[in-house]
């Protein structure tokens, strides 16, 4: 029985066709533009054959009166009995659309992907199949938020090839945030599969790091906190500017590195003073009493994101107990 990731892949790759047709043409396996005309379905071959034959799917693509049919197939793991179909799928597809074939294998395993792309030889010397593999390395790993938002399909299905390797959190950071485009039930399945897919402790920082999202978006629509947005970027673009500004005035590209290093880096101190100032003026405004230990988070705190995030909950009424993540200390 296929498993709920192998049918979460399938499912993504129907609702949106034209993914694996433009992953193939950015890796010159189809002409550039074949994806803007693509439709998927799930199809059977029972009708031409005594025995089962059922790719996950097939994607017709199409650039004007050239057209040509993918047969996708999900592998997880080696499976020689189905290898064996995938020419079988290719003939018959070839038969039903009367266009050319090709068998397209997606896994998110390096020892499948060698695997597959092994050619299978159907005849003659000259008569071989040869699948193109999509799997790590091929499908385009997104790790940039502003990518995924861009291109949510790619997202997920770089998410889910991509989870468990280095680069695993980034990928699954960037397909939760393409699943929020999905509606209710959808959006939780790919989160909870996505999240699922990582290793342990992975998946318990991803899910801190979400909730602190989560409040902080809760709470930017405050004007004090936009308000602090707006000054953080400006302050960021001021560092570049003044770095810049020091090293041409040194007439050396050291010196201008180091003019933008310094600059940043006072930058960065001088909002993490501000902020300070701020969430100990937000708790005293309340009559709420800053601890010692909450002080000397603060006074250790050199990261301005992390500074802007307590701020915006406290802000929204979180004690420094909470912000700070300092329960049961006084």
């Amino acid at each position: 029985m296929p498993s709920l990731l192998h049918e979460v892949i399938v499912a993504l790759l129907v609702d949106q066709p034209s993914t694996i047709p433009r992953i193939l043409a950015a890796l010159g396996e189809l002409p550039p533009g074949a994806h803007t005309d693509a439709t998927a379905e799930r199809i059977s071959f029972a009708d031409a054959m005594p025995v089962e034959a059922r790719p996950d799917l097939v994607v017709l693509t199409s650039r004007g009166a050239d057209r040509q049919v993918l047969v996708v197939e999900v592998q997880r793991r080696r499976d020689p009995a189905k290898q064996r179909m995938w020419p079988l799928y290719a003939a018959l597809a070839r038969h039903r659309f009367d266009c050319p074939a090709r068998v397209v294998v997606v896994t998110s395993s390096a020892s499948v992907t060698r695997w597959a792309a092994a050619p299978i030889q159907v005849g003659g010397p000259d008569e071989w199949v040869r699948p193109v593999v999509l799997g790590p390395g091929a499908v385009p790993l997104v790790t940039d938020v502003d990518h995924a938002e861009s291109e949510p399909d790619l997202a997920l299905l770089s998410a889910l090839v991509y989870a468990r390797s280095t680069a695993g959190t980034a990928a699954v950071r960037c397909g939760v945030v393409a699943a929020r485009r999905l509606a209710g039930d959808l959006q939780f399945v790919y989160t909870e599969l996505l999240l699922g897919a990582l290793a342990p402790a992975d998946r318990a920082a991803l899910e801190v790091e979400m909730q602190q999202q989560q409040r902080f978006h809760q709470t930017k629509k405050n004007p004090v906190v936009r308000a602090f947005i707006t000054e953080w970027r400006q302050a960021v673009a001021e560092a570049a500017q003044q770095g810049e500004a020091r090293g041409e005035a040194r007439g050396e590209a050291r010196g201008e590195a180091r003019g933008e290093a310094r600059g940043a880096a006072d930058t960065r101190a001088a909002l993490c003073e501000r902020l300070r100032g701020r969430l100990l003026g937000a708790w005293r405004s309340r009559g709420v009493e800053v601890g010692a230990a909450a002080q000397a988070s603060l006074d250790a705190c050199a990261d301005p994101e992390q500074m802007a995030l307590w701020f915006a909950e406290a802000v929204a009424g979180g004690t420094p107990e909470r912000v700070l993540g300092l329960a049961g200390t006084h």
